[in-house]
């Protein structure tokens, strides 16, 4: 075995080995931090369901209060219908102000309550709060389409009817609760129907208690059984999400009605513990990298000095590059006109003089147009020399706009540009480019919102016509361009000055 397959066999083994020493740190680095990750979560997720066990008998526990407390509220309210029959039965025959003075003795620290009616016959006739109610004053249940229903049957029952929330027909929601008022009839055993006596619960004021107000501040709250139909009824409160995703129901139970509250996660509980908090997963993340890390580099010694030479080679290559760089921008630098990229007169030179040598050895035509700006004196003294350098700009953008690919188009400085033609380059065909570029530089230029004008004077000279170099052609296509000013600007001319051809 010679020296260079003894180097050829070493450079294997090593690429060999290299890439099983770069796979199996990796991997063992990534193995150790996953099983340390993944302990830290299954602690995680038994923690979380202690937790949410735990909130969810803590969700029981306060809603079943808060139902307890609702109902007991209800309750207390819906009594005083108890209390208007017994003002009915004992007395019968009253005032309007004996009425308001019972009313008045009823609603004494009793928030909530909108309103207390006695309805004979059906018929709204005393009523508390009478400007807030006035509408409802001579109602008659009985007739009333959306009421005659519930009020039938309070009577056929001969018990509470509780309806809504629903809208009032003096404004606003409330719940209603209607019970019939029976009496006997004198001289004998059986009663008659006198009226109703009903009471309006405006909900809001029954729901704002600090115990309802705390329950909606840490829980997603909805409550349903609209007309007191349990879990038949409506929801009146909250939204059916609540009940689709509750982690604690429960009953609020009325006389012959009922409602069920519901309480759902509403994202406002903050777990405690260091467990539940973002410093077990920050030094659980520390644990699994620093031991990720102490795996990695364990068996990842034997690359490293590999490393460490392609970094060096990476370091000379791009040292190599950004030189090669800053020559080829120099280079471009040398040969293009800073402001608009166009190839300056050196370039041009070199490309013009290639065009005319490959012309002159196949018999071809070349067409020189001299451009020269009229009236780009103006636009810097109007718009300053900022908005002069930006219509230069755009001027090189449209002049490139209408030549071809082939063509060339540079700037010689200040508002000069010469256009190298290489195709289509009789009189004609010559006319009708410069034509155009006439025509497009004299649009408007929008410099900020206003529109700024120039013209353009061009000087036409055609190879081999108007000369054998060059430098002939530059020298007569100027002369033709001067002429074309003293003709009125914004034209052109050949340099043949005996042709005259007519103004753009």
């Amino acid at each position: 075995m010679d020296v260079t397959e003894s180097k050829n066999s070493f450079a294997l083994k090593q690429k060999k080995y290299g890439s099983f020493f770069h796979g199996r740190p990796f991997f063992g680095a990534i193995c150790i931090g996953l099983l340390i990750l993944l302990g830290a979560t299954l602690v995680k997720q038994a923690e979380i369901k202690t937790d949410t066990l735990s909130q969810q008998r803590q969700a029981e526990k306060r809603v079943s209060d808060a139902a307890a407390s609702l109902s007991s509220s209800m309750i207390v309210r819906l009594n005083l219908t108890s209390s208007l029959n017994a003002f009915v039965t004992t007395r019968q025959d009253f005032s309007a102000q004996e009425f308001d003075s019972f009313a008045s003795m009823l609603l004494r620290d009793l928030p909530g309550v909108m309103s207390l009616q006695l309805a004979p016959n059906g018929i709204v006739t005393y009523l508390t709060d009478l400007e807030r109610n006035r509408k409802a004053l001579g109602h008659n249940l009985l007739a009333d389409p959306n009421r005659r229903a519930i009020a039938e049957k309070s009577i056929r029952d001969r018990s509470y009817v509780i309806a809504g929330p629903i809208n009032l027909i003096q404004g606003g929601r409330a719940i209603i609760a209607r019970r019939p008022i029976f009496i006997p009839a004198q001289n004998s055993t059986t009663e008659f129907f006198w009226g109703f006596a009903t009471v309006l619960i405006e909900v809001d004021s029954l729901l704002s208690t600090p115990l309802f107000n705390q329950l909606s501040q840490d829980f997603n709250v909805s409550i349903r059984g609209k007309d007191g139909l349990g879990a038949k009824g409506e929801i009146f409160y909250g939204d059916q999400s609540t009940f689709d995703s509750a982690v604690a129901v429960s009953d609020i139970e009325l006389p012959n009605a009922l409602w069920q509250l519901a309480v759902s996660d509403n994202g406002s509980h903050v777990s405690s513990g260091f467990i539940m908090s973002i410093w077990f997963w920050f030094v659980s993340a520390i644990a699994a990298a620093f031991a990720s890390i102490v795996v990695y580099s364990t068996l990842d010694r034997p690359r490293q000095l590999e490393k460490d030479v392609n970094k060096a080679t990476e370091r000379l290559s791009k040292e190599v590059k950004n030189r090669i760089n800053a020559e080829e921008q120099a280079l471009h630098m040398a040969q293009h006109d800073s402001l608009t990229g166009l190839p300056n007169r050196r370039l041009f030179d070199e490309l013009s003089k290639h065009s005319i040598s490959t012309a002159k050895r196949e018999g071809l035509s070349r067409a020189i147009l001299f451009v020269d700006i009229d009236g780009f004196k103006k636009i810097n003294d109007s718009f300053g020399h900022a908005a002069g350098d930006l219509v230069l700009v755009m001027i090189a953008e449209r002049l490139l706009e209408r030549v071809r690919e082939s063509d060339i188009v540079a700037r010689f400085g200040g508002d000069e540009f010469v256009v190298l033609l290489t195709e289509n380059c009789d009189v004609a065909g010559t006319e009708k480019v410069a034509s155009e570029i006439i025509k497009v530089i004299s649009e408007p230029f929008d410099i900020g919102g206003r529109a700024a004008r120039v013209g353009a004077s061009i000087g036409i000279a055609i190879y081999p016509d108007h000369g054998a170099c060059i430098e002939d052609l530059l020298r007569k296509s100027d002369t033709a361009m001067y002429l074309a000013k003293d003709s009125g600007k914004n034209c052109y001319r050949l340099s043949d000055c005996t042709q005259k051809l007519t103004s753009q």
